[in-house]
């Protein structure tokens, strides 16, 4: 008997009847955000053959406001079924006889499920945490249902979801709906969710970016500024908020941000003078007015504004993302590391969407569609060969097989919430000075490996003996090194002490002393005085106490005796320094002077050579652990983590990128690349800044192998280009694959986005006379009328 299918929707076959309702029914207490999508179960009967099977999918953006909306989807499959064969007569033997549409409301933790049965009546009930089964009895159930779909169908995109699943097929599991038809569905959106702000169940829940959620920061608000920031509908956003504003002020913070992104400073900068002014002390407020700053080129009347954010919540994460990026723009490095050491982190939460709490499907049932007239043969290849490879894949193993370790290895790439922020900090750190450079501005700020193993190892008492032993073993060089400057005035020379010890043999009179003096003046003679060394003068002591003091002039004789005179002329034995034809004079001021010139070695040798022989340098730095312990600071796990992230990413980016560019350094070791590895270098290189050379890797891998994750990324950045052609281009082949795959969602999708975009970038006449020349034009004129539709206004503006 042929498998029966239906039309246009995706079926992920059960292993047993009633398999995903009783996963669902056991997953309602784990629950922790939004909740999953919207879960639609059919069962379906053979009479001809008795035999049963069971399917089910999953929706986002089907009405959810009465249980006669869920009943007619159900009703609309049932009219859907059909048989694939052979014959030219499709006929099906299978009938659905029972279906259950299941909607969570966020609000109250409960599971709305409408049953249709046939034949039969339509039965409405609700699941609760405790999964009890309860009757419905309040209306405010199901407004709660409509916003929390809508929700859903918001905030859960493709990115979203992709990075959330665990291997298992919900992706491909997924029927979209238009959310909104037409102005009147936002004005009925707006008009449930103003019940929501009144009744105070806002507080839903948060991003994993905040510790807890505020009237500024919720599920709600986002979804609504998501919405109508990506419909460049900020008006109508900003005269909804302005109505909550009148109940709670700090979502004051939301109308100015929207009216900073509509170019209409004035009025945000009003908006937020009015809220601070009248007594809220909301940290949002604060951030945005640093932001409107920042943004103004005015840093540091900003950074007093994000001090005091921090000091309004110090334990949330965005103040303290504000003030290193403000360091960052003041070229504070030191600043914005010891600020990015401070920040909160905060882990990610359970996600709803885990591959633990949904049923994994047996088999899957993708419809598509095949005839389309526009369709070229070499395309429809394509899309049969890709979804072919995808429903049939078994995990990541098939899907990454092909793909070097490096890339799979890099820790990067599950960077989230504060942990991928942070890492955009550092990144940025990163393009303005270099790595070399913030290695240096890290060990400046935070204490290293080595200075804690000083600290460790000088930690003990008998250490700390030692550690006065050598520092009076180092006083005393220090002092021998003094004397032995103060003798010299003429650096850069050498003697040996046998001339010397030659010349102290032969005693001169007053007289021959005083005639030599008159000599030296014309011969250019340097004199100098020599005094004794001891180390048991109460002298010396003194003196190593002016020398850690920093004295720079030293006195070792406080009285003078009787002067004995002596003159001495030093030879050289270095030639260079000879054919200088410099002389000294040493000039002794006692006997006991004299009899210490066994022990002194005079050198009049180059400063760099005098650096390289001082035995002083070959002590340990004593006083250099303790200087760190007292002026940096210990560095935070997570952001050491984060430094070998980096280095990771940095690593591998470097070496594919001499792999690519210059082959020839490495023939021996080059290999062919995969498409997933152009795919995954793509997202390294856009993770790290460069989005040019991003927007190449994915061109490589699209042309290597069709992937419409890739055509999405390219679309993204020739969008963020500005580049209308190769835009258009991207768009042609999107709507082509959403016709083959039945999805007839116009809105929220990667191509509305865009063109709209480009819409109020150029005008809808330029982008629709290009689009005109695309072979897949007809599948994109629906996108324009529904634009038209949706956004009057920016599709009639002038340029």
């Amino acid at each position: 008997m042929a498998p029966s299918f239906l039309k246009d929707t995706p079926e992920l076959m059960e292993l047993t009847i009633g398999e995903s309702m009783k996963t669902r029914t056991n997953s309602l207490d784990k629950i922790n955000e939004l909740g999953p999508p919207d879960l639609c179960y059919i069962l379906k009967t053979n009479n001809k053959i008795n035999a049963n099977e069971s399917s089910y999918h999953y929706v986002l953006g089907n009405n959810a406001s009465s249980s006669a909306s869920l009943a007619t989807y159900i009703n609309k499959l049932i009219n859907s079924v059909e048989t694939k064969s052979n014959s030219w007569l499709t006929l099906s033997s299978w009938k659905i006889v029972n279906g259950i549409y299941c909607c969570y409301n966020v609000f109250s933790k409960v599971d709305i499920r409408v049953e249709v049965q046939i034949p039969g009546g339509v039965v409405c009930y609700m699941i609760d945490s405790s999964k009890k089964r309860c009757t419905i009895n309040n209306d405010d159930l199901w407004n709660e249902a409509y916003i929390s779909s809508v929700l859903r169908a918001i905030l859960y995109d493709d990115n979203y979801i992709e990075n959330d699943h665990d291997n298992f097929g919900i992706i491909s599991g997924i029927k979209k709906v238009n959310v909104f038809e037409n102005e009147e569905d936002e004005d009925e959106f707006l008009r449930v969710a103003k019940i929501i702000y009144e009744s105070g169940k806002f507080n839903i829940g948060h991003n994993d970016e905040a510790v807890k959620p505020t009237i500024s920061n919720n599920y709600l608000t986002q979804a609504i500024v998501k919405y109508f920031t990506n419909t460049k509908k900020q008006d109508k956003a900003i005269k909804y908020f302005q109505e909550i504003y009148k109940i709670n002020p700090e979502i004051g913070s939301v109308i100015s941000k929207l009216y900073f992104e509509s170019n209409k400073g004035i009025e945000g900068v009003v908006t937020l003078h009015k809220a601070i002014t009248g007594g809220c002390h909301s940290y949002e407020l604060l951030i945005t007015q640093a932001n409107f700053l920042r943004e103004k080129g005015r840093y540091k009347e900003a950074l007093a504004i994000a001090n005091k954010a921090i000091i309004s919540s110090i334990k949330e994460f965005y103040p303290w993302e504000l003030l290193a990026n403000l360091y960052v723009d003041l070229n504070e490095y030191e600043k914005a590391l010891q600020a990015l050491n401070s920040c909160p982190m905060i882990n990610s939460k359970k996600r709803d969407l885990s591959g633990k709490n949904f049923c994994k499907p047996v088999k899957k049932r993708i419809p598509h569609n095949e005839n389309i007239p526009t369709i070229f043969e070499s395309e429809l290849h394509a899309l049969n060969i890709l979804y072919y490879n995808e429903e049939n894949e078994d995990g990541l193993d098939d899907k990454f097989r092909d793909v070097h370790s490096d890339f799979l290895k890099l820790p990067g790439n599950r960077l989230y919430g504060t942990y991928r922020r942070a890492y955009n900090i550092l990144i940025r750190i990163l393009n303005n000075i270099g790595w070399d450079n913030l290695l240096q501005y890290r060990s400046k700020v935070f204490i290293m490996e080595e200075e804690y193993k000083l600290n460790v190892q000088f930690k003990s008492p008998e250490s700390e003996e030692k550690i006065a032993n050598k520092e009076k073993e180092m006083n005393k060089l220090k002092v021998k090194k003094r004397m032995q400057s103060l003798i010299r005035n003429k650096p850069k020379l050498e003697s040996t002490n046998s001339l010397i010890n030659q010349r102290l043999n032969k005693k001169t009179s007053k007289a021959e002393l005083n005639k030599d003096k008159k000599e030296n003046k014309e011969n250019g003679i340097i004199t100098t005085h020599i005094t004794p060394f001891s180390e048991e003068t109460e002298n010396q002591k003194e003196n190593e106490k002016a020398i850690t003091e920093g004295v720079n002039e030293i006195n070792l004789n406080k009285e003078k005796p009787q002067e004995i005179n002596e003159k001495v002329k030093i030879e050289f034995d270095n030639k260079e320094n000879a054919e200088k034809e410099s002389k000294v004079v040493l000039k002794f001021e006692n006997e006991e002077a004299l009899h210490s010139k066994e022990n002194l070695n005079i050198n009049f040798d180059e400063e760099n050579n005098e650096e390289e022989n001082d035995p002083s340098q070959d002590l340990p730095r004593i006083h250099s652990y303790k200087m760190a312990l007292t002026t940096k600071r210990l560095c935070e796990r997570w952001l050491d983590n984060m430094f070998m992230v980096l280095y990771e990413d940095l690593r591998v980016f470097s070496l594919f990128q001499v792999e690519v560019k210059q082959p020839y350094l490495i023939k021996k070791f080059s290999y062919n690349q995969s498409s997933k590895e152009w795919e995954l270098y793509g997202d390294l290189a856009l993770r790290l800044g460069y989005k040019n050379e991003a927007l190449d890797a994915y061109i490589r891998s699209f042309n290597d192998k069709y992937s419409v994750n890739c055509l999405n990324k390219i679309l993204k950045l020739h969008t963020e280009f500005n580049q209308v052609d190769a835009a258009l281009n991207i768009i042609n082949q999107l709507v082509l694959v959403k016709e083959y795959n039945y999805d007839n969602a116009y809105y929220p999708n990667e191509i509305c986005n865009s063109l709209l975009s480009l819409i109020d970038n150029f005008g809808l006449e330029i982008v629709n006379n290009i689009a005109t020349n695309c072979s897949h034009y007809v599948l994109m004129k629906p996108y324009f009328t529904y634009l038209e539709k949706l956004n009057k206004e920016i599709c009639e503006k002038t340029h």
